[in-house]
């Protein structure tokens, strides 16, 4: 535990200035993720798909930002596992929750408020993104019932029939003509 004493009593805080910048950086990604996910929402009841296409791209890009920072995350505690390993002699595995254990006051409470925030976050993502989901299987079953309305229900497709047994395939062709009519 040499390495811990080491950590807790380092005078250098630009390794709790760099993980409070970076663990920053991903709560605004992903509030900014929250908002879109709400958009995507109000976008869903409205059956709005040019804003959902939008949508779909900024969180494209936003996932690809939180990425990068996830990966100077990592690099950041690999290099204090690093560290850890040459001050021991022994591989430390260290935790997001174990360097703020670790981290002097003042450092611990806003690396915990952090935290906190983050897992908020995750969380708020999650159960927009469920709740979408099934807006979206909503969606499907009405279009699948007013396909079959308008097909008068389900056709055999020509496709998995026996060869030259097209009939499916005109019979749907020839209702969707009729109800036009």
């Amino acid at each position: 535990m040499e390495y811990n004493r080491h950590l807790a009593t380092t005078k250098d805080s630009q390794v709790y200035t760099t993980l409070a910048d970076i663990l920053s950086q991903q709560v605004e990604v992903l509030a900014d993720l929250v908002q879109l996910g709400q958009a995507k929402t109000e976008a869903l009841t409205q059956d709005d798909p040019v804003t959902l296409e939008r949508i779909a791209l900024q969180e494209a890009a936003k996932a690809q930002e939180l990425e990068g920072i996830e990966e100077q995350r990592h690099r950041l505690i690999t290099a204090l596992e690093q560290q850890a390993a040459d001050l021991t002699g022994q591989r430390i595995e260290l935790t997001l929750g174990d360097f703020i254990s670790l981290a002097p006051a003042p450092w611990n409470e806003r690396l915990e408020e952090l935290q906190t925030q983050l897992t908020t976050l995750v969380t708020e993502i999650k159960e927009t993104m469920e709740f979408n989901h099934r807006l979206l299987l909503h969606s499907l079953a009405l279009v699948n019932f007013s396909l079959e309305v308008l097909t008068g229900g389900e056709e055999e497709a020509a496709t998995y029939g026996k060869p030259g047994e097209g009939k499916g395939v005109q019979k749907t062709a020839a209702r969707v003509l009729d109800a036009k009519a």
